[in-house]
């Protein structure tokens, strides 16, 4: 029995051997008939197009602690394929990366070797200090840099900085965690160098055309050292309370050297004293004869100072968002004018504005839209016939810009014709109280469309119904209604009569003449099919979505 047994086991090893000698000669078997297929017969510079093709077409997929370049798999599909890609440098050129996966971006460079490079990043943890230091000096052959950084990122870029970046053509720069100002002692001493600082003035980049920063101060302009190739600026300081020791004269000095520049986005750059009272005289002008759009946005005062600076072009396309306070007003008005000297009326050949939006469901802020030439007409520069107006705390409409002499104010600061023309009516989260409500609606008649977002239903019914101090009714041309994202009743209320109120209006408006031909009900909430029944018969035709969304219930959709 023991023999046998020894025979049986000595079997079991000659077997299992051949086993993997046959094993591997299958797979060696496959590998050569691999080389005899359609895919394997391409040439490696089609078949590296193809791969090429793959990466534009797949999107990076991004995670709170991974990244993956799904793209890769087809490296793992056989030997030849994974040469082909190893050895094709343009393959590993876009390189993004987040807060781990620090092995394969240092892959990624390898295999890249000279190739141009696109790099974007999140903001990163110290870990990355050595990796974002090669990387910087691989500035030479980058094209586009995108960068999330915080302090102590700083030194490594000054350290590994290399003289010029000549094919760089977009950069962004946001400053991450640690640059906030709020978060130092107002007696702390201690200065950071910035991104933007460590960066700009030290690197020749001589075919910059994109630069954005990010930024939680307004930027020392003088520390830019802006390329004169730009033809894109945009700076956007998030906090916009921090004071600037550099006034409007160093951002003009700044632009002076960006002749090309075609579009200029600042936000919150300037800051001066809420005490001024006079602005400052103004002697020197720079001229952008390319500018096709700029959007300012922030204090009135500097603001204004720094557009009567600027000479651009008649068909620039012009947004402004302001902070104005009372006591500004008289000061921009002069200011304004030197730019604004056609008005914009519909007897000509310029677009009136005809949309008023209050709130932030489009950009926030006051904004003027200058318009030249048909919208219609590629490569002219236009702008939306639309006049925003944010209701929060620091903005105008806290003024109450809605009273006569403000509205009054405005028409003469911005000569557009009468706001009587306009046909379309935005609110979007807050309500103006019921007197800056009604001058509103006065200056208003011919609107024919009114969009209200976020609010709640309870604020609509007096929108649409008469005007107390003339018995006539607001907005006598309204034909479309659309409710989005509104609370039709409070949470937990089953009946509290405001859906009655409003169907009751809008009878009142048909009996008066003034019947509404469409309600479009999308996104609203506290709401479902009864009340859509029960507004049936209040315009020609109730538009409803199917939304139903109950608070502390999931939505549905009928």
């Amino acid at each position: 029995m023991p023999q046998q047994s020894q025979s049986d086991d000595a079997a079991r090893r000659i077997l299992a051997e051949l086993i993997e000698v046959h094993a591997s000669a299958i797979v060696d078997l496959k590998v050569r008939m691999n080389t005899y297929t359609l895919i394997a017969r391409l040439p490696s510079e089609i078949l590296a197009d193809i791969f090429a093709w793959c990466i534009s077409i797949t999107p990076v997929r991004r995670g709170h602690s991974t990244l993956s370049h799904s793209w890769i798999m087809v490296t793992h599909v056989c030997h030849y394929w994974r040469e082909v890609a190893l050895n094709t440098p343009r393959l590993w050129s876009n390189i993004t990366f987040g807060s781990r996966n620090i092995e394969r971006v240092q892959a990624f460079l390898a295999r890249s070797k000279q190739a141009r490079l696109y790099v974007e990043g999140a903001e990163l943890s110290k870990e990355w200090l050595s990796v974002l230091s090669t990387i910087i000096t691989q500035l030479p052959r980058i094209v586009t840099l995108q960068l999330t950084l915080s302090r102590h990122h700083v030194n490594a870029i000054a350290d590994s900085l290399p003289p010029s970046a000549p094919v760089l053509k977009s950069l962004y720069l946001s400053e991450g965690t640690g640059f906030n100002g709020d978060t130092l002692p107002v007696s702390s001493t201690v200065s950071f160098t910035r991104p933007s600082e460590a960066i700009l003035p030290k690197c020749a980049m001589p075919a910059l055309e994109g630069l954005s920063l990010v930024v939680y101060s307004p930027p020392r302009w003088s520390s830019l050292g802006l390329p004169s190739s730009l033809r894109h600026l945009i700076i956007h300081n998030v906090v916009g309370l921090i004071k600037n020791t550099e006034g409007v004269g160093a951002a003009v000095d700044a632009l002076r050297n960006v002749p090309l520049l075609e579009f200029l986005h600042l936000r919150n750059t300037l800051r001066i004293s809420d005490t001024t009272t006079a602005l400052p005289c103004t002697t020197s002008r720079v001229v952008l004869p390319h500018l096709r759009t700029i959007d300012l946005n922030g204090d009135a005062v500097l603001t204004a100072q720094l557009f009567e600076r600027l000479s651009v072009p008649a068909d620039a396309k012009v947004s402004l968002c302001l902070f104005v306070k009372s006591r500004e007003m008289p000061l921009l008005t002069p200011l304004f004018h030197s730019h604004i000297d056609t008005p914009i009326r519909t007897d000509d050949d310029k677009q009136p504005i005809d949309v008023v939006s209050l709130g932030t469901h489009r950009a926030g802020g006051t904004s003027f839209f200058k318009r030249t030439g048909d919208p219609e007409v590629p490569n002219v520069a236009c702008s939306d016939p639309h006049l925003s107006i944010f209701s929060g705390q620091n903005y105008i409409l806290s003024d109450n810009i809605w009273s006569n002499h403000r509205l009054g104010w405005l028409e003469k600061t911005f000569p557009f014709s009468s706001v009587r023309d306009v046909s379309t009516f935005e609110i979007s989260r807050d309500v103006p109280d019921p007197s800056t409500l009604a001058n509103m609606l006065r200056s208003m008649p011919n609107i024919e469309a009114f969009h209200l977002f976020t609010v709640n239903l309870v604020s609509v019914t007096p929108i649409i119904s008469k005007d107390g101090s003339s018995s006539e009714y607001f907005m006598p041309k309204l034909k479309a209604i659309t409710l989005q994202a509104v609370e039709f009743r409070a949470a937990g209320e089953d009946f509290d009569g405001e859906v009655e109120r409003f169907r009751d209006a809008t009878h009142a408006r048909t009996a008066a003449g003034h019947r509404l031909e469409t309600i479009c009900i999308n996104l609203c909430r506290n709401m479902d099919e009864r009340d859509v029944e029960m507004l049936e018969g209040c315009a020609e035709e109730v538009k409803w979505d199917g939304f139903v969304k109950f608070e502390g219930e999931p939505p549905v959709v009928h």
